[in-house]
């Protein structure tokens, strides 16, 4: 038997009211009734609902942004950062690639840190030069900026 996307919404809703019912019992001692479980579970299911009616697909253009082989016997080496201001984190990625596009290797890692996006970028630089273990290699900052990087072990 399968569930129709609707119903799984609703057991998940479900599952979680169970799961806060309970924390709310051995933390609060407070009880909360079976019924009301329920009702709270099918409001939050009513209140995503609401919340994604008028929601666009968010789409990233691909076209814009594509990988290009590096020549024979190169190795391209990939990275970015992002980062969550609100809650002081940045996230790095970084994917090396040989000239046939196979991942020799990759790294994704996240800091507690409240820097400025270019200093992010530098941060996910150096680990990418790392990563990569030569002390020199031509860069491409996703477009923004190329040069040769010297790196430091």
């Amino acid at each position: 038997m399968c569930l129709e996307e609707e119903e799984v919404g609703l057991v998940a809703c479900t599952m979680r009211r169970i799961w806060l019912r309970r924390n709310s019992f051995i933390f609060e001692k407070k009880f909360e009734c079976p019924r009301s479980l329920l009702l709270a579970a099918k409001q939050n299911m009513d209140d995503f609902r609401a919340a994604n009616v008028n929601l666009k697909p968010n789409h990233v253009d691909t076209s814009l942004v594509r990988w290009e082989k590096p020549d024979t016997m190169v190795c391209k080496v990939n990275w970015d950062a992002a980062l969550d201001v609100k809650n002081k984190k940045v996230g790095i990625g970084v994917i090396i690639r040989d000239s046939e596009g196979e991942i020799l290797a990759c790294l994704c890692s996240m800091m507690d840190a409240h820097l400025k996006p270019v200093m992010a970028e530098g941060h996910a630089l150096r680990r990418a030069m790392n990563l990569s273990g030569v002390a020199s290699v031509q860069c491409d900052f996703g477009g923004r900026l190329t040069g040769n990087c010297k790196g430091h072990k």
